[in-house]
């Protein structure tokens, strides 16, 4: 049986408690089959952290935690693929991730949504990424096969992926030269690094998810994490992607 491990970095006590806290209960009934990497940082204290790892614990699931402080240079170069890899530092031998934000709200079914997700993973052995979306118009419930050379990846109401760290020791979550991108769109690195270890990419539609993030009417995080200064400044996400991926993004289709 595989377990799933939820990387889980969070510094907003708020949404940690009235949406991810309020609705973390919905997993109860798989709670022996995830493990909560959660990477605190500030404003969270040694007694906040303590409260909450508790309730957690309480209700079955298994957690391991940490402590970071990250300093970067302006807003909006935020180390995300370092902080979502000091999640999984927690549980390297844990063969499924999912990304996780304290913003997630787990609806009813999630348990049995996450339970059928882990069921594929264990089925098909190539598969490498599920990328959730909530219900497209017209659209059944379904896993669709996705051209990596086309996808839109982003975590969307749930990413789950296989850890390939045993396979390579080069990858935990990110490769390690990816460990300095600033900026968001991490899910890209994943996605492409898996499809050239020839992992297949699906979307599944009807999440039980919602995941609450706060954008600007452009569609762009208040935070500027998002923005294209970023994503293709010196070390942002899409900088190091078009530099490592060609073989993938150029290939034809």
């Amino acid at each position: 049986m595989k377990k799933l491990a939820l990387l889980l970095p969070t510094n907003d006590k708020k949404a940690f408690d009235d949406i991810f806290m309020k609705s973390v209960e919905n997993l109860k009934y798989i709670a022996d089959k995830i493990l909560f990497a959660i990477n605190f940082q500030k404003p969270f204290t040694k007694t906040d952290i303590k409260k909450r790892v508790k309730k957690l614990i309480k209700m079955g699931f298994e957690v391991r935690y940490t402590f970071n402080e990250y300093v970067y240079d302006r807003k909006g170069m935020i180390p995300f693929n370092k902080i979502r890899y000091d999640c999984a530092l927690l549980c390297p031998e844990v063969e499924l991730y999912a990304l996780c934000d304290d913003d997630f709200q787990f609806l009813a079914d999630s348990d049995i949504m996450i339970q059928d997700i882990i069921d594929k993973f264990n089925e098909h052995p190539k598969l490498g990424v599920i990328q959730c979306t909530h219900k497209p118009m017209f659209i059944p419930r379904m896993y669709m096969k996705k051209d990596p050379n086309s996808h839109n990846f982003y975590t969307d109401s749930g990413f789950f992926f296989r850890n390939i760290h045993k396979e390579d020791s080069n990858v935990l979550v990110y490769p390690k030269n990816a460990l300095n991108c600033v900026g968001a769109c991490e899910e890209y690195i994943i996605g492409l690094e898996l499809a050239k270890h020839e992992y297949e990419i699906y979307l599944r539609t009807y999440s039980s998810i919602l995941h609450h993030r706060r954008m600007t009417i452009g569609g762009d995080s208040p935070y500027h994490w998002g923005g294209q200064e970023i994503l293709l400044s010196k070390n942002g996400v899409f900088t190091f992607v078009n530099e490592n991926y060609k073989n993938i993004l150029c290939k034809e289709s």
